[in-house]
């Protein structure tokens, strides 16, 4: 007599155990995520930015809100990528990586990790428009450049609000926060302008002249 012995049952994970992956996302909530951010904006300008671009009048108002839609969007954009490809880690590299291969995530991470070591650590601030150096009375007979200055004299002079005001403004609170140098000159001149024979030099100890 043949004895039938009853199936045995798999053993069920409980439906609730989250993954590996789920434990991970979850652990960075809303306050974390949110230190995340405002840690990484404070120390960028976020003190100096409005009173640099107060000078530009209401179309200042107008950049903030592209530059702050663009931002919402990028934030949505990882969302989608976070969503898409959930089980990796690395950020920019990792999704790169992921979609074009390991060349592409490589190069990816290094121009990344560039970017954000020349804007903390910058050594000179380089403002290029369309005139070789400042000029003070610029457009009228008496109008002569500026070669070498200090942020404190630069201030004491007077550019119309639009044009060249934002740029002396900017390069005079880099040299007053970094203790370093800017300069203010010509696409044409960029050479140059870093040797330090053209241009507007704005440094802490300069020479006015």
């Amino acid at each position: 007599m043949t004895a039938t012995l009853p199936p045995v049952a798999t053993p069920r994970a409980p439906q609730n155990e989250a993954s590996p992956a789920d434990r991970r996302a979850k652990a960075l909530g809303l306050p974390s995520a949110t230190a995340l951010v405002v840690g990484s904006i404070i120390g960028t300008g976020v003190f100096t930015m409005p009173a640099v671009m107060a000078g530009a009048g209401t179309s200042s108002i107008i950049t903030l809100g592209v530059i702050a839609l663009g931002a919402v969007l990028l934030g949505l954009l990882f969302g989608q990528l976070t969503k898409r490809v959930p089980n990796v880690e690395g950020g920019l590299y990792a999704y790169t990586r992921h979609e074009f291969g390991d060349f592409a995530g490589y190069l990816t991470a290094w121009c990344y990790w560039i970017t954000c070591w020349a804007g903390n650590a910058a050594d000179l601030l380089l403002l290029l428009t369309d005139v070789t150096a400042v000029q003070v009375d610029y457009g009228l007979p008496q109008a002569h450049a500026i070669r070498c200055t200090t942020p404190q004299n630069l201030r004491g002079q007077y550019f119309p609000a639009g044009s060249m005001r934002p740029k002396v403004e900017a390069a005079c609170r880099f040299v007053e926060t970094t203790g370093r140098t800017a300069a203010i000159g010509a696409l044409c001149d960029t050479q140059a302008i870093l040797a330090g024979e053209a241009g507007t030099i704005v440094s802490p100890d300069a020479t006015n002249h």
